[in-house]
């Protein structure tokens, strides 16, 4: 559910800084947030390739990743992140996960956290969650916390429990 929710703010926010784009940048965007998913890789392409428009990666990585295409998705990110995005890392990370790529989706999290990009520190804690890496989860989840993420809350409340069980 997060994870959905942070790949939806990045494309809202990246939606509304969309002033000095191409129109096939726009039309594609609009058609991706409708989930005409045909005619958006159609715009998306136009932009990048006719219009050079490198922000194109980024969004063709969020419709790959939507429609099952991971490969592309993953090509594409990583096109993005070249091209500077700092969101891209974040999505990226999020496809490793799901492939249980876990030194790889580490990885771009860490980067992520750098790049302060939003919903990364909550992630890396989610990983090391997953890995049974309970010190490090602990410790990111607290940051994400003390950032105001309400769900970090209840996972310093869940690992406390079960470290409870354990030793008791």
């Amino acid at each position: 559910m997060k994870r959905k929710f942070f790949i939806v703010i990045t494309f809202m926010i990246f939606s509304f800084c969309l002033l000095a784009d191409t129109e096939n940048l726009k039309s594609g965007i609009i058609s991706l947030n409708e989930k005409k998913y045909d005619e958006s890789e159609k715009y998306l392409l136009k932009a990048l390739n006719e219009d050079g428009n490198k922000n194109a990666y980024f969004y063709l990585g969020l419709l790959y990743n939507d429609v099952g295409k991971y490969d592309l998705a993953e090509e594409y990110y990583k096109k993005a992140i070249d091209e500077g995005s700092k969101n891209a890392l974040n999505n990226l990370a999020m496809i490793y996960m799901d492939q249980e790529k876990y030194d790889l989706a580490e990885e771009c999290y860490k980067m992520a956290v750098v790049k302060n990009v939003k919903g990364s520190v909550y992630n890396l804690a989610n990983l090391y969650y997953i890995l049974e890496k309970y010190d490090l989860a602990k410790r990111y989840y607290t940051i994400a916390a003390q950032e105001g993420d309400a769900d970090a809350w209840e996972m310093l409340r869940i690992i406390e429990l079960e470290v409870s069980r354990v030793y008791y």
